[in-house]
């Protein structure tokens, strides 16, 4: 009898329901986080594209332009190497990106080139974004990531303790329940044997 005075009141439903909620609140922020993750991972590519085109001196929009010539914008593996003074292609680059010019008849012959060097072709993720507006879309990211943290940091601190406690009214009651189980079967090993 003491036990059971010791022991919280359990009502399931009203804490199932409190736990459901909670996980899914959780789950939408994990998700909501991963949303915004990649989207800071976009811009953050996208910034760097533009970045190294215009160290190039090159603007984004001419790669989707181009009519009489063939335009790659890539990176690669081995950023070790000279570039060619051949006529047929030109070549710049800066860091690990490439940035190269061919007829459409030569075009073949510099893409083999550049994939000894290990070339990853980017030219369909460049976007013509002015710099300005890729930044403040990069900080507006952050801050939803931060609001985010201090949603969740929230979340653990109000819902955290009452799930503590739920867990161990859970726990003890469940023991409770084999301690009874093994008592019954104690008193029938007893009734039995005969003890």
């Amino acid at each position: 009898e003491e036990a059971e005075v010791s022991m919280p009141v359990v009502d399931k439903s009203q804490d199932a329901a409190f736990v459901s909620k909670t996980k899914k609140s959780i789950e939408r922020a994990v998700r909501l986080r991963k949303v915004i993750q990649e989207a800071s991972d976009a811009v953050a590519r996208q910034i760097e594209y533009s970045d190294a085109l215009r160290q190039m001196g090159i603007d984004p929009g001419i790669i989707k332009k181009a009519r009489l010539v063939k335009i790659v914008f890539g990176a690669v593996d081995n950023v070790v190497w000279e570039i060619p003074s051949d006529e047929r292609f030109m070549i710049t680059r800066t860091g690990k990106y490439v940035f190269g010019v061919a007829t459409p008849a030569n075009y073949p012959v510099m893409l083999q080139f550049l994939k000894v060097y290990g070339f990853t072709d980017k030219s369909a993720d460049v976007r013509e974004i002015p710099q300005e507006f890729l930044k403040k879309r990069a900080q507006t990211l952050r801050r939803r990531n931060e609001i985010l943290d201090e949603y969740i940091n929230r979340l653990k601190d109000e819902r955290g303790q009452a799930l503590k406690q739920l867990n161990s009214a859970y726990r003890s009651y469940g023991e409770m329940l084999k301690a009874m189980r093994m008592s019954l079967f104690s008193a029938r090993a007893m009734f039995i044997t005969g003890w």
